[in-house]
């Protein structure tokens, strides 16, 4: 049995469960709560990961194989320089190839990621870096001394946000969705790094 078939049958077994549920709560007439269970957490989580999965392999199938080392330029691709603080996201046919079930946590990480950002956006702005908000698969970093970094946003299977980090001399990235303390931590020590 393929991943892709697996993937359908857990799918398919948390709707059923949540159709228990519902099922349950109609012959009783008490509603329960609806917290998910840490098995279905699990499912989403999986769900959710492979999915990601999915869409970097897919993606990676599209790649000129035989040309590794050539910075890979075309319509997924964002071109940053200097200073600059790129936020990173799921693009919307990513997002919308997930399930409904999944798609409720999915709409909360980016709503948490979303609120976060817009915390901080004046505060990384005064500091003299550029921010840039993008679902673009690859963000190309143009270096001050003439050389080029790609970030692959697919290379993590388990986060769809993140940011990096790029004064023009060197990069980092941190993925997952970062409150507004986490993100200026985050920034304060970027800077700090000689």
């Amino acid at each position: 049995m393929n991943y892709k078939n697996k993937f359908h049958i857990i799918i398919l077994i948390s709707l059923v469960l949540v159709c228990c549920k519902q099922k349950d709560s109609a012959k009783t007439g008490v509603d329960k709560k609806t917290d998910l269970t840490e098995t279905q957490t699990e499912t989403v989580s999986l769900a959710l990961s492979k999915k990601v999965s999915d869409v970097k392999q897919s993606n990676e199938e599209k790649e000129d194989k035989d040309d590794k080392k050539e910075i890979i330029v075309n319509s997924d691709t964002l071109t940053v320089s200097g200073k600059s603080i790129v936020f990173f996201t799921i693009s919307q046919p990513e997002y919308d190839s997930y399930s409904l079930d999944v798609n409720s946590g999915v709409d909360e990480v980016l709503s948490d990621f979303n609120y976060h950002s817009n915390q901080v956006a004046d505060t990384l702005k005064k500091s003299g870096y550029e921010l840039t908000m993008t679902a673009s698969r690859f963000i190309r970093f143009k270096m001050d001394n003439g050389t080029e970094k790609l970030f692959d946003r697919l290379a993590s299977d388990e986060h769809i946000v993140g940011r990096v980090y790029s004064d023009g001399i060197k990069t980092i990235t941190s993925y997952g969705v970062g409150t507004d303390i986490d993100i200026i931590t985050e920034f304060t020590e970027f800077r700090n790094i000689k």
